[in-house]
């Protein structure tokens, strides 16, 4: 299959990403500069993105961010203020409801029945469309690692049995979209492992995640593409999986004179880099092809003393965001 790149950037500076994806999919997920607002308050702003079949996508953030917010407008939980939302190519949820994907969900605290066991309440919920067999349900809470043999009401689930319960529940119909909003809320190292091992499980059946979650090490080993959320804002997106081309890092440069600081600063902003530092001493942050840099570096005719990239794991990135770690 064809496969085409796109390089994504916008007038904020925000950092570039290549994408690559089958030219003629249509993207699960599609947000379109979508906002929400309650009242006079923003809550998320002008927040785009695409999310493909079988693609990971990760948000990042502090608490309060709009992540939360974010995911409800997608499974529309709530409207957008403003801008667009689409899934499978229907903006318009009201209409031709056939053709939307179907969704899993895990958000907040899912409820659940404390008197009943843990297979009884997904047979209530699994009530509503008739659509899941027992044998199905049985089989979704063995994958994520329950027995659905335990007779035990939920009230005396622990919070890690409790949110493998919520997974059971999204995955029981098969959804095309799974969005999982912090799932790992109570798990030990354990379960941590083995919804790690969940997910990419259902990535490899072909099914899109959306994965909100504070735990850095995990969202950048398993997510194809990740953004970091601050003050409602998209601040930063890129690729973690990707190769040396467009990696994401920093490249390090020592210039001679201001002048040529000046030089490279006036270049970096037009090709929509970040700029980091003053003086001689700038860094340049974004999807950089070292070979390509240096010889547009050489091109601009600046004296160089020295330039190397100095790449970032997400903690490093997502603190220089969110203002816990100086630039």
């Amino acid at each position: 299959m064809k496969e085409s790149t796109t390089v994504i950037s916008d007038d904020r500076n925000l950092v570039g990403v290549k994408e690559t994806f089958p030219s003629s999919a249509v993207p699960v997920v599609s947000l379109k500069m979508a906002g929400k607002r309650y009242g006079q308050k923003w809550v998320v702003r002008e927040a785009s993105f695409e999310l493909y079949p079988g693609q990971i996508f990760g948000l990042v953030g502090p608490n309060g961010a709009g992540k939360t917010t974010l995911l409800k407008m997608i499974t529309g939980l709530v409207r957008p203020s403003s801008g667009t939302v689409t899934l499978a190519g229907q903006t318009n949820r009201r209409e031709k409801t056939e053709e939307l994907p179907s969704i899993g969900l895990v958000i907040e605290s899912p409820p659940v029945i404390d008197h009943l066991s843990g297979l009884r309440n997904l047979q209530l919920l699994a009530s509503i469309n008739n659509r899941v067999s027992t044998t199905e349900m049985e089989a979704s809470l063995r994958q994520v690692g329950l027995n659905p043999e335990d007779k035990r009401p939920v009230r005396k689930y622990s919070l890690g049995m409790r949110q493998r319960l919520a997974l059971a529940q999204a995955i029981m119909e098969k959804p095309e979209l799974l969005i999982l909003d912090e799932p790992t809320n109570g798990l030990d190292p354990q379960g941590i492992a083995d919804l790690r091992n969940f997910i990419l499980q259902v990535k490899r059946e072909g099914i899109s995640v959306l994965l909100a979650s504070h735990l850095l090490t995990e969202v950048e080993r398993i997510c194809d593409e990740i953004a970091i959320i601050k003050n409602g804002y998209i601040v930063r997106r890129f690729s973690p999986k990707t190769g040396n081309e467009s990696q994401q890092m920093q490249a390090v440069i020592k210039l001679t004179t201001p002048k040529d600081a000046e030089t490279v600063t006036d270049w970096a902003k037009n090709g929509k880099w970040v700029v980091i530092g003053e003086g001689t001493d700038l860094r340049l942050q974004g999807a950089i092809a070292m070979p390509a840099l240096i010889k547009d570096l050489v091109g601009l005719g600046v004296s160089i003393e020295a330039v190397y990239p100095e790449e970032s794991d997400l903690e490093t990135i997502y603190l220089r965001e969110v203002g816990g770690l100086k630039q």
